[in-house]
């Protein structure tokens, strides 16, 4: 067998790389304790190009243990290729030191949820995380790093709360007891429960008892149990902050990945880190609004055509997803085949872009904090008579401002210029924003003075027109 000498460092875990032990092969295998000194070997598997590690001992001890472990591996599609030699001296790098990493995704959760993580209830939330993790990985586009789970005491005991880097991005109460039924406010007064609002999409619902599961789906309600409820929250959670782990280190990587099928695109961002800066901050803006960055090369493309305006961050975001339009407006399809939306009416529309200002090199919305939140009303008032979350497709002027708005209010919706919608597209308009954020006082107050605006523009001109005849 072929045979390697590898130093590893003492904290380094992949969390693509596969540890097998003799006695638990679906666990994960820590090689080594902290201080310790010597070597250990492992055999090296291979089964559909992904590499994996059998561990042997210190001293190739266990042959016949070894050796079961071999074939059942072998009957499940593994190959061996060879033996692997880790040998370690004890000493840390100072960055695997605990107290001063931080863990990028935590969950923590109080003492009632602790059946979710208990092995011998099979440990659910663990298992189901990690096909979370793979599926989140597939649709962001780039590698997450592990969730780490832990219990916090001083949390309510039915409470748990979601982390990025130790700061608290969501938090709500899980009832493993009972089951959550969501719809509008008419399905739901006719199950009793506890009334609460929904974590991820922020609807109408309640915590009934398992007896009344029935009754709510028959009364138009989605019903879905404690942990699907947690892990859907969890899921849209890590979406929604996918920007703040994409670094610009891992931005880097990415482009130094790319570089090796495309070079063209990436070689002359390479070396031009406050560039690399500036495609972060473009990659951030899409995962922000959780659109997947996995078509690297259409990003790249599209950046590269228009790399003079690589400073205007929104406005190269914008290039990007008209690029991407296809990608994203087939993510949002429901089972029917439709996406479902909602739109602003013209006049609703006609107001909010009589408030855009250019100022600082950009273009803001500006609105007051009254009709900011009359606006935020209308939504709401649309959105939570809606079983399913619509889309918001508004003028590409607008867009970027509308999405700020909805998402400091905390409406999980997804919002679209008329330019990013594919052409083949099937879309279902399920309502309109209607209304005005004037009073009548303020509409004749900008009435008359768009007459005296007209009244002088008439009089400045009148010289000019005179001198022309």
């Amino acid at each position: 067998m072929e045979k390697k000498q590898v130093v590893l460092r003492i904290d380094e875990q992949d969390a693509v790389i596969k540890f097998f032990s003799t006695d638990e092969m679906n666990m994960p295998f820590v090689p080594w304790l902290k201080g310790e000194r010597g070597q250990q070997t492992f055999l090296k598997l291979r089964k559909h190009g992904k590499d994996a590690f059998l561990y042997a001992g210190a001293g190739s001890v266990m042959q016949a243990e070894i050796q079961k472990a071999i074939m059942k591996l072998s009957s499940d599609g593994w190959t061996v290729e060879g033996d692997v030699q880790v040998s370690f001296d004890g000493a840390p790098d100072v960055m695997s030191d605990r107290l001063l990493c931080r863990d990028e995704i935590t969950v923590e959760i109080g003492a009632e949820l602790l059946p979710l993580v208990d092995p011998c209830n099979g440990s659910p939330l663990l298992e189901r995380l990690n096909a979370i993790r793979e599926e989140l990985v597939k649709s962001l586009g780039f590698i997450l790093p592990g969730i780490n789970v832990k219990d916090n005491m001083l949390l309510h005991p039915n409470a748990y709360v979601i982390k990025f880097r130790e700061l608290q991005a969501s938090s709500f109460e899980l009832y493993l007891d009972r089951m959550m039924a969501i719809g509008n406010q008419e399905d739901l007064d006719k199950v009793t429960g506890w009334a609460v609002t929904e974590p991820t999409y922020k609807m109408p619902a309640k915590w009934i008892e398992s007896k009344d599961r029935s009754l709510a789906e028959s009364s138009g309600c989605i019903v879905q149990g404690a942990l699907n409820v947690m892990l859907t929250h969890i899921s849209d959670t890590i979406h929604r902050n996918a920007g703040r782990i994409l670094g610009v280190q891992e931005t880097y990587n990415l482009l130094a990945d790319l570089a090796k099928t495309h070079p063209i695109l990436v070689d002359e961002f390479l070396q031009d880190i406050p560039a690399i800066r500036k495609i972060r901050k473009i990659l951030f803006n899409l995962l922000n609004e959780k659109v997947s960055i996995s078509d690297l090369v259409t990003i790249m493309e599209v950046i590269g055509e228009h790399i003079s305006e690589l400073s205007s961050i929104d406005l190269m975001t914008g290039y990007v997803r008209k690029a991407l339009s296809s990608q994203i407006c087939y993510s949002l399809i429901d089972a029917d085949g439709f996406m479902r939306a909602i739109t602003l009416n013209t006049a609703l529309e006609d107001e909010l872009k009589g408030m855009l200002v250019e100022a600082l090199g950009g273009v803001f919305l500006k609105i007051e904090d009254q009709k900011e939140e009359k606006l935020v009303k209308m939504f709401k008032e649309i959105v939570d008579n809606l079983e399913i979350p619509p889309v918001v497709i508004v003028a590409p002027t607008l867009r970027t401002h509308i999405y700020n708005i909805l998402s400091e209010h905390k409406m999980n919706i997804t919002v679209l210029s008329f330019d990013e919608v594919y052409q083949d597209i099937k879309i279902l308009f399920t309502g309109e924003i209607k209304g005005t954020l004037f009073t009548e006082e303020e509409k004749k107050a900008a009435s008359k003075s768009k007459e005296k605006t007209i009244f002088w523009s008439k009089k400045i001109n009148k010289p000019d027109q005179k001198k022309k005849d």
